[in-house]
């Protein structure tokens, strides 16, 4: 038996398919199914701000979703239902269309996340996006070669959170429900090299494992801050640790388990001057004989730390380290706040991280494929963020970064207080 600190053999051929027991599939729907139920009889005690006590609605525009040339240029809105059917609920319909991806999604969330000791959160989301963008697996893929997969994907998330501390300590089991269809691919596949190849020409047929895809992720999220709802003056600590386990139900032999740790810190200097410290670890085990497919696992790129392109690097583990320095501009409070920040960060990707970590940074554009080992991979960034006083917790953030590939393209990243219901709109991690 694997434990998820276990690390079994990979392979990497084609298995044949083999059924799922079916003890192991009745058992995960019939906790999705438990925790539906449970949406009514969980007390909800949380508002979300100006949501009142009787029911109302208003209409949210996003006229910044445009995301760079993953996406291309687009656009959405959203209507937003206080108080329907339950005191403190909360419902989000959106859609965002875009030229080359486009997302729908429906939220419920039974009370605010950071404000009740329990809540229930439901989201589905469709997405269609016809550049899922694949360099190459591992950490030494080539930058000059590119597919460009077309994809359709579809969840369905439900969580429990309680709350407990103070709302110092959130704990959110959770279960998804997932599809994923690739139905064409561009791009020359024999720039990259032979695994890489391999692993893409698995999903380019729609007869073999990879192609198509349905599954059920079922895990925890754990998080523990220093500081209680309110509270925003002095140093504060975030800890965040989520564990999936991954079973495949469509007769392919595919499970993984994934655990993804965050830590963040933030020191205040003087005045706005802070310095911002995070870091995280992301491990994937794979449990059974086919490969895991390259949107399941963990990416690095420009979304994770800026100065690498979007879905540069691919593989089963993933290590961050960021410093950054975040200092005042402009303040007219309460209406508008403009502050820079300056950013140092180091990452790594890795088949094997225990295995193939080298504690020593690499300024090389390209590293070896036949390396036994690789260094973590430096890059820098400047840039702004837009805070409004009135809604702390709305902001819109700039950053340009630098790596030794290169300038890469300004990141822009809207932050705002229903992020914790639902994802970016456009966003590599769709899947998780």
């Amino acid at each position: 038996m694997h434990t998820p600190w276990s690390r079994p053999s990979i392979s990497h051929g084609t298995a044949p398919l083999q059924k799922r027991s079916p003890f192991r599939i009745v058992f995960l729907l019939a906790v999705l199914v438990g925790l539906l139920g449970s949406v009514a009889s969980v007390q909800a005690q949380g508002s979300f701000p100006g949501s009142g006590t009787t029911l109302n609605t208003n209409v949210r525009v996003y006229p910044l979703d445009v995301w760079g040339p993953r996406v291309g240029p687009g656009s959405g809105a959203g209507l937003v239902v206080h108080n329907l059917g339950r005191r403190h609920a909360q419902w989000l319909l959106t859609a965002a269309p875009a030229l080359h991806e486009q997302v729908a999604t429906l939220s419920f969330a039974s009370a605010h996340p950071d404000t009740a000791r329990q809540y229930v959160i439901a989201t589905a989301r469709a997405l269609h996006t016809d550049r899922r963008w694949f360099y190459g697996l591992g950490p030494a893929a080539p930058h000059d070669a590119r597919l460009s997969f077309r994809q359709r994907t579809g969840r369905v998330q439900i969580g429990v959170g309680q709350a407990v501390w103070g709302q110092r300590l959130h704990i959110r089991p959770h279960v998804t429900l997932q599809h994923v269809h690739t139905t064409g691919r561009t791009g020359d596949a024999s720039a990259l090299p032979p695994r890489s190849q391999r692993h893409a020409e698995r999903l380019r047929d729609t007869e073999v494992p990879g192609a198509r895809q349905t599954g059920v992720r079922a895990g925890v999220r754990i998080r523990y801050q220093t500081q209680s709802a309110g509270e925003r003056t002095g140093p504060s600590a975030r800890v965040q640790g989520e564990w999936d386990r991954y079973v495949d139900l469509s007769g392919v032999p595919l499970s993984f388990d994934q655990l993804d740790v965050k830590v963040r810190g933030s020191i205040p200097l003087s005045g706005r001057h802070r310095l911002l410290l995070r870091s995280s670890l992301v491990r994937t085990w794979s449990r059974d004989t086919a490969p895991i497919p390259f949107y399941q696992r963990p990416t690095l790129d420009g979304s994770i730390v800026p100065g690498w392109a979007r879905s540069r690097f691919v593989g089963h583990d993933r290590l961050t380290a960021t410093a950054r320095y975040e200092f005042p501009l402009i303040d007219t409070t309460p209406v508008f706040a403009l502050d820079g920040h300056l950013g140092v960060h180091a990452a790594g990707i890795y088949d094997d991280l225990p295995a193939q970590f080298e504690p020593v940074l690499s300024f090389n554009e390209t590293l070896s494929p036949a390396a036994s080992t690789y260094p973590l991979r430096p890059s820098a960034s400047v840039g702004l963020t837009v805070r409004m006083p009135m809604r702390p917790r709305a902001t819109v953030d700039l950053a340009l970064g630098v790596s030794p590939e290169g300038l890469s393209a300004m990141r822009l990243t809207i932050d705002q207080p229903l992020s914790l219901i639902r994802p970016p709109h456009h966003t590599s991690r769709s899947l998780r």
